[in-house]
């Protein structure tokens, strides 16, 4: 057990979790429960300090009445205090004042600061339910509650009566709703102020989730609390709902990206980071930065792409982490002057500033030694590039601080962890080459099983000689059944006899603009490498161009002696057998899965489909029931082809927008309609339908389900 402040117990293995940059929710509550406490003996000194030092300025600027308010509110809901307590800049406001108090501010404002007590009781309050009656400070014309808004008030106006949840101000008044609770939302204009006045601005709330119940993403986008200039840079002002619309678009697009990829990364970002504080661009230079009294609060400005801005949630998180946990414990000795020069940063840096970096540089060396082997071919020399300079700079401050004298016997067991981590991270050996499993594909087993059971399985499902069957299978390798693709390939050629063809999908999801590579391919890269990017890509070459991410299955039957492969640039099939070349001619350009592609042809001729050791999510077969639901949704497709004169050139065509994000739940019901047959092969689960059954329902299904149909 590691000794913390009072009340607050940090274990040594969660210790060690954190110093190797794996916290988990044992660790992760600990460092919440700290930074609470922390928040509690801040408010205590702080009441305490000018009570006692500065009895006037106390009870004039209304701190006294909002510290009985506050003690009230413990009595009847501390969940409503804790939430205002935490909130990332209150640390600011209440560290601020206490250095003021202390004579160490210039030109700081004793009874202004103190002020700012009501504000934080009124928010309590209101969290609470309780009736109250304050008065609240107005600052530059605008009165805020820390977690609930703000409002800007008329001219002059000194100060604002609070009571019981409604501002009064001359010429009007405006309730307080809290908007960031369950529950359907309220229309805040409509119980705002009266007359030409501007309505109540509610803290605006993000809340990214992730596919697959994985962890939520829920902040603040920090835009009106007056203590967000803490962050040193220059910070935006109260974002236009347009831009608020942009910062909501980029956070999802970034949280999708960790969820994705960087589930455990993606947890942890979610637990420690609260508060998002939009900065303004500066030179044109992207920055993100943390403050150490806002736990919880990320100062960032606007991503031009996802990568960027969850490249910068991991980055400042590890400093949000690892500040907590300077709270708790000391890694170095106190009274450290010494400075280093670290790769990160030109100048050089106190030992505290070096611990920070190398931990957080640690977290990125770790983001992109996964992500390197993600990215299409085309942008991995990039990646990997991004890779060895984390991992480099890394390696020397980490020497750096091995020869480090003023590191505590914990400094140096933290030190001693990040190293091995860094040695994980760059060995690599954790990582799939072939990438994560596309939606609906079970993973996380190590099995293996004989060729019998894979031919005893499909012999199980009745499947017949003669037939054409579209195979659906992992877009991991197949290494884990013995004799990996080729056992299945060879029991499902077996089955089928030589009147058979097989067919799989060998999409080439990269083969597009690289913005858009977040949509298309869920693998996207930072805004500065598209323009390279675009001249080097090659074209689209039906007998050259692998397939992206779809498994080694596909690949195998794509290289097959007297494989077929049609030739769309974006969502091509290959098959094998006497029906491979009629059903893979002519697949419209614009046609990625409907009447003019082969899962089209594969259909009218009365094809199966097998989904093996996938789920529904992954089932394509149900993109044809999309084009025939309503009117379905366009969008715009770009892809690289060779032309006739051999020439690089870019295609643009328009077809439906596809979405698999409901054919889990789709498939759950159609297999409920006893047209799905399951065998076992081993721990994996095979099932077998008809390709025009599912189709059909699939149809039926979408139109009831699928509100923009």
């Amino acid at each position: 057990m590691i000794a913390g402040l009072a009340g607050v117990r940090l274990t040594s293995r969660d210790f060690d979790d954190l110093a190797r940059g794996r916290p988990g929710p044992s660790a992760l509550h600990t460092l919440r429960t700290g930074q609470l406490s922390r928040r509690l003996l801040l408010i205590h000194t702080l009441a305490r300090t000018a009570r006692t030092r500065f009895p006037t300025p106390w009870r004039q600027s209304g701190a006294e009445h909002a510290q009985a308010v506050l003690t009230e509110v413990t009595r009847h809901d501390r969940g409503a205090l804790e939430t205002v307590l935490m909130h990332p800049h209150l640390g600011v406001w209440a560290t601020r004042c206490l250095r003021g108090l202390h004579g160490r501010s210039p030109g700081f404002r004793i009874r202004d600061e103190l002020a700012w007590f009501t504000a934080v009781a009124a928010a309590a309050a209101t969290r609470a339910g309780l009736p109250v009656r304050l008065e609240l400070p107005v600052r530059a014309g605008i009165v805020s509650l820390p977690t609930l808004g703000s409002m800007r008030v008329p001219a002059d106006t000194a100060a604002v009566r609070f009571e019981d949840g409604v501002l009064h101000f001359p010429g009007g008044h405006a309730r307080v709703p809290i908007t960031d609770t369950a529950g359907p939302a309220r229309d805040v204009r409509a119980s705002t102020t009266e007359g030409a006045l501007p309505y109540w601005q509610p803290t605006r709330v993000v809340t990214a989730h992730a596919p697959d119940a994985g962890p939520v993403l829920r902040v603040v986008l920090e835009d009106g609390d007056p203590y967000r200039d803490a962050h040193r840079e220059d910070i935006a002002p109260r974002l236009t709902p347009e831009r608020a619309a942009r910062w909501d678009t980029a956070l999802r697009h970034a949280w999708a990206v960790l969820c994705e990829h960087f589930p455990d990364r993606a947890r942890i970002c979610a637990s420690l980071c609260t508060s998002v504080v939009p900065l303004a661009p500066r030179s044109g230079r992207a920055m993100s930065v943390t403050v150490r009294d806002a736990h919880g609060a990320i100062g960032i400005t606007e991503a031009a792409d996802p990568v960027r801005l969850a490249e910068a949630l991991v980055h400042e998180t590890s400093h949000i982490a690892l500040g907590a946990l300077t709270d708790l414990v000391d890694l170095h000795e106190w009274g450290a002057t010494q400075r280093y020069t670290v790769g990160w940063r030109p100048d050089r840096r106190p030992l505290e500033a070096v611990l920070q970096g190398t931990y957080a540089h640690l977290a990125l060396t770790g983001l992109w030694g996964h992500y390197r082997h993600l990215v299409p071919p085309v942008a991995r020399t990039r990646a990997e590039r991004r890779f060895v300079r984390y991992r480099d700079q890394v390696d020397a401050a980490l020497a750096v601080l091995g020869d480090c004298r003023q590191l505590t016997a914990l400094g140096r067991r933290f030190v001693d962890h990040m190293a091995a981590e860094a040695a994980d991270r760059t060995r690599g050996a954790r990582v799939d080459p072939m990438g994560p499993p596309r939606p609906g594909v079970v993973r996380g087993r190590r099995v293996a099983h004989p060729a019998r059971e894979t031919a005893a399985a499909l012999a199980d499902l009745g499947l017949g000689s003669g037939a054409v069957l579209l195979v659906l299978a992992p877009s991991t390798p197949l290494g884990r059944v013995d004799g990996g693709p080729d056992t299945l390939i060879g029991a499902l050629r077996e089955v089928l006899g030589e009147r058979g063809t097989l067919v799989v999908p060998t999409a080439t999801s990269d083969n597009t603009d690289p913005s858009t590579w977040h949509r298309t391919c869920r693998s996207p890269v930072p805004a500065d490498w598209w323009p390279g990017l675009r001249a080097e890509m090659p074209p689209f070459e039906p007998a050259h161009t692998p397939s992206h991410r779809m498994g080694a299955l596909a690949e195998h039957v794509r290289r097959l002696p007297g494989a077929v492969r049609s030739d769309h640039p974006r969502t091509s099939f290959a098959g094998i057998g006497p029906h491979a070349t009629a059903l893979m001619r002519g697949h419209a350009p614009d046609c990625h899965y409907g009447e003019r592609s082969p899962l089209g042809r594969m259909e009218r001729v009365g094809a199966h489909v097998l989904l093996w050791d996938v789920g529904f999510a992954a089932n394509i077969a149900f993109h044809l029931a999309e084009y025939r639901v309503g009117q379905p949704p366009t969008t715009g497709y770009r892809s690289l082809v060779r032309d006739a004169r051999g020439d690089r050139r870019w295609v643009d065509t328009v077809d439906t927008r596809l979405s698999n994000h409901d054919f889990a739940a789709l498939g759950e019901a159609f297999e409920r309609t006893g047209a799905v047959r399951v065998a076992a092969a081993g721990q994996r689960r095979a099932r077998l339908f008809r390709l025009d059954e599912a189709v059909g329902f699939a149809t039926t299904w979408l139109r009831e389900h699928r509100r923009d149909r």
